[in-house]
């Protein structure tokens, strides 16, 4: 079924059954697979006709239609949203193929496209688009722009992060510019500002920003400043290290400020290290 606002007014073209008893249904086409048809030979419409004749429209959908909207409801019962804006309301569930969200709840479903610039996604699919702001309460973010807000569980898998608070949950890859990481893993991408409060770090390459605490495992660290925290494997080559433990990997200049250095090599930089019971004096390469 699909829904559409014309120019001369709010018209609502809605499907037709081959037989008229199903109510609102949908024809079979030659592949033998289910497509929905719209016809003008049905008239306008209300909402509210829609309502009680049809089945398939949910109550929230219908509630939510404003302006210039373009939705279907497939075989399935499933409801498509193709194009328009939602200004505000309770989304269920369902396929966001493009469009503007301005506010709302999302509750569940599959976002393919679109501007997001404000509300609660509770839970669902993400996997292109644009986000300005709003909360993130859980789900799977697939590709697209963060540009700021709330992120509190959940798994990144791929995109760019602009600015944000970060609460915890699993980020597989992609691009971080600002903002705050509070806690959970990553497992590979790139850092290339902001602060880290504590978590795990499994892998990836940290360009600049601040280190407050966590576990680093191995990546490549090009610049920033770390606070605290343990070092386990990886590369560094500059910054600037107040405390921590550092137990194996390659430091290639920077700062070393204080903190205690169990293993590694290291090829440059300035500090001194506490290593076991000796100092180490990276001014001059000696231990």
């Amino acid at each position: 079924m699909m829904i559409e606002r014309k120019n001369t007014g709010f018209i609502i073209l809605f499907c037709v059954c081959l037989s008229f008893l199903n109510g609102c249904g949908d024809k079979k086409n030659k592949k033998g697979t289910s497509t929905l048809i719209s016809t003008p030979s049905c008239g306008p419409a209300s909402i509210i006709f829609l309502k009680k004749n049809c089945s398939k429209m949910p109550d929230w959908l219908s509630e939510a239609i404003t302006r210039n909207e373009s939705v279907s409801i497939d075989t399935q019962g499933q409801v498509v949203w193709h194009d328009g804006t939602w200004q505000n309301g309770d989304w269920t569930n369902g396929v966001w193929e493009k469009g503007i969200w301005e506010n709302g709840t999302w509750q569940d479903g599959n976002w393919q496209d679109g501007f997001w610039y404000g509300g609660t996604w509770k839970d669902g699919f993400w996997n292109n688009g644009t986000w300005q702001d709003g909360t993130w309460n859980k789900g799977f973010w697939y590709g697209g722009n963060w540009k700021d807000g709330n992120w509190m569980n959940g798994g990144w898998i791929g995109g760019a992060w602009e600015n944000g608070v970060w609460e915890k949950g699993i980020w597989e890859n992609g691009t971080w510019k600002d903002g705050t990481w509070k806690d959970g893993t990553w497992n590979k991408g790139f850092w290339y500002g902001g602060t880290w409060k504590d978590g795990t770090w499994m892998n990836g390459g940290w360009v600049g920003g601040a280190w407050e605490n966590g576990v680093w495992e191995k990546g490549a660290w090009e610049n920033g400043t770390w606070r605290g925290g343990t070092w386990k494997s990886g590369v560094w080559y500059d910054g600037t290290w107040w405390n921590g433990t550092w137990q194996d990997g390659f430091w290639y200049g920077g700062t070393w400020k204080g903190g205690t250095w169990e293993d590694g090599n290291w090829k440059g930089g300035t500090g001194r290290a506490v290593l076991g019971p000796t100092m180490f004096d990276g001014s001059n390469g000696s231990g």
